[in-house]
């Protein structure tokens, strides 16, 4: 059983390291809106919402950096066009008021300094 979960937890490893690998060469950067913070105890889960290619997105990932109070709120996150939902979030970054009246946008890079 000890074998078993140890074969389970590398596989899970390598698959989460090429999924990161390939979000950071391939990865675009847009805006997104958080929708939804759930957990407490055993850790924070943040949904998000964001357009790509005319098509709504939602993707959900831990994060216990941000706070409750901002759903509703806007925040930078990186993804993978060929897999929308695999993406990070980028809470750290402020966006500009200049940039927050643009229509859905997606960038190579992050378009202000982090």
């Amino acid at each position: 059983m000890i074998l078993v979960v140890g074969i389970w937890a590398t596989i899970v490893t390598i698959n989460a390291d090429k999924a990161q690998q390939e979000l950071d060469k391939k990865g675009k950067y847009t805006i997104a809106i958080v929708t939804n913070i759930k957990g407490a105890h055993s850790g924070r889960w943040v949904d998000v919402e964001f357009v790509y290619n005319g098509n709504k997105y939602e993707s959900e990932r831990r994060n216990e950096t941000i706070p409750l109070s901002w759903i509703g709120e806007k925040i930078f996150i990186k993804f993978l066009p060929s897999d929308p939902i695999q993406c990070e979030y980028y809470d750290n970054v402020e966006i500009p008021d200049s940039i927050l009246k643009l229509p859905p946008t997606v960038w190579d890079s992050l378009p202000v300094k982090n």
